[in-house]
């Protein structure tokens, strides 16, 4: 049952069905959390920050994101501390406040480690590299955009043009 109204609070989401979706993925989080599985409450959490900023509900993403976290935490679920670390950076970002975003992409990127997810962590570096353009940090962006593209799979062409883009407008301004 869980399963199917996950399901149908990611459809309402991509149907851009926004204040259905967030009340669908809060009331997930707290069946969730009631049967004891953290990181799937935390997951849904983390679902509602895309529907809340299409609303212009900005204000409310850090607490819910911020609680999403603590779940994850507490139910050990590493890949998902590691997500919702992410969408914590990504809210910075729009923020504006780049230095607190760098921090919870780091953060993001050694949850992502100690889960073993390359992938994820080539997104990390991804965002790092793009931060640390943002904040004049040429060196570093080269440094996170190579490990970016040494983690990628091969099958990732679209990903791996884009690294590859991103090092030679660094490389340009070195």
């Amino acid at each position: 049952a869980r399963n199917l109204a996950l399901l149908r609070a990611t459809v309402l989401s991509r149907q851009q069905r926004d204040a259905q979706a967030i009340a669908d993925y809060r009331e997930l989080a707290a069946a969730f959390e009631q049967a004891g599985d953290l990181g799937a409450a935390a997951s849904a959490l983390n679902n509602t920050a895309l529907p809340l900023y299409r609303q212009a509900r900005t204000d409310e993403a850090p607490a819910t994101l911020e609680r999403a976290l603590m779940l994850a935490q507490q139910g050990q679920a590493q890949d998902t501390v590691g997500f919702v670390l992410g969408s914590l950076a990504n809210h910075y970002v729009r923020d504006g406040n780049r230095e607190r975003a760098e921090s919870y992409y780091l953060r993001a990127l050694e949850a992502f480690q100690l889960a073993d997810l390359p992938a994820a962590q080539s997104t990390a570096y991804t965002n790092l590299s793009e931060i640390a353009i943002q904040r004049g940090k040429l060196d570093a962006a080269l440094q996170y955009a190579e490990r970016a593209l040494g983690l990628l799979p091969a099958d990732a062409s679209s990903s791996r043009a884009y690294l590859d883009f991103r090092l030679g407008t660094i490389l340009t301004g070195l």
